[in-house]
Parts: C-alpha cells; structure tokens; sequence
C-alpha cells in the first residue's frame, strides 16, 4: 500500500486515505492525507464512508541547505528523532518542509514521511510540487487528460 498507492494514482494532493497502519502517514509525500488508524475504526472507515478524527496539532518540520553525498531522507528522519526524542511528534500532523525537501526524488520524500511514525506522528505531509505532480501524472488512477490540467489547476 505504502508505495503502490501513489504509483497508481490513488493517493493525489488533497485526498484523505485511513489504512490500519502506522506507516498510512508515507502516502503524505503524494500531497494527501495518509492516516494510520485502528483496525475497529477501518471497519467503521470501510461500512459508513466516514470517520470521526479529532483535529492533530500541526507541526513543520524545515530542513535547510543541501544534503551532503550519501545522507538520505532516512538519516534526516533519524537525525529529527536524535534531536526531539522517539516520542517528540507524538500525534502532530507534521509537515516537512525546506529546500532539502523539495530537493528530494518522491521515493526519499515517502521515505520521509514514512518514518514519521518512528517519531509518533499521526499523518506527515509534504506540498506538492512540480515533482509531486510530474510523478503521479498518468497513474492508472490518475485524472487522465484535460481532467488532469483542472485537477492541478485546484491543488496548486
């Protein structure tokens, strides 16, 4: 789901996608809402077509300059856990954000996100840019065409 998802189409900007899996939060790097929940509210999520969520606080996570040769998304989750503690994004929405984040392909930005749940965070969020987008253009879920053009035109 974590990667597939995206690949297909499936997980756009400004979608909310619930999966009983802490690691839901990696679909945030497609500009959506990934949130990991529990398996009772899935049930609930996949009967009614709704859930109830309280509100997380946000939090943005900025990473400035250039990553050195051979430090990856990875080492900059671990270096976020190093600084703030296991526990320090404990529920927030976390967004990340800052010129190494842009700077990263979308498979070190789902990385990214993923490991949000390593830090306690509820859902992780990147903005979609033109990487974003010119990733998931053509996704066999996709908005296919002029669809696409308005599509775009309401995300950005």
């Amino acid at each position: 789901m974590h990667v597939v998802s995206p690949e297909l189409g499936i997980v756009l900007p400004g979608l909310t996608l619930v999966a009983p899996d802490s690691h839901t939060c990696t679909q945030g790097a497609s500009g959506g809402a990934g949130l990991g929940i529990g398996s009772t509210e899935a049930k609930h999520a996949l009967a009614t077509s709704t859930l109830r969520v309280n509100k997380s606080p946000s939090m943005r996570v900025r990473f400035e300059g250039v990553l050195a040769p051979g430090v990856t998304a990875k080492d900059m989750a671990l270096a976020l856990i190093a600084a703030h503690g296991a526990a320090g994004g404990q529920g927030f929405a976390i967004e990340f954000a800052g010129p190494a984040v842009t700077a990263l392909g979308m498979e070190a930005r789902m990385t990214l996100c993923n490991m949000a749940a390593e830090f306690a965070a509820f859902s992780a969020f990147i903005a979609p840019d033109a990487v974003t987008l010119d990733w998931l253009k053509g996704g066999r879920f996709a908005p296919p065409g002029a669809e696409w053009a308005r599509a775009v035109a309401a995300w950005c």
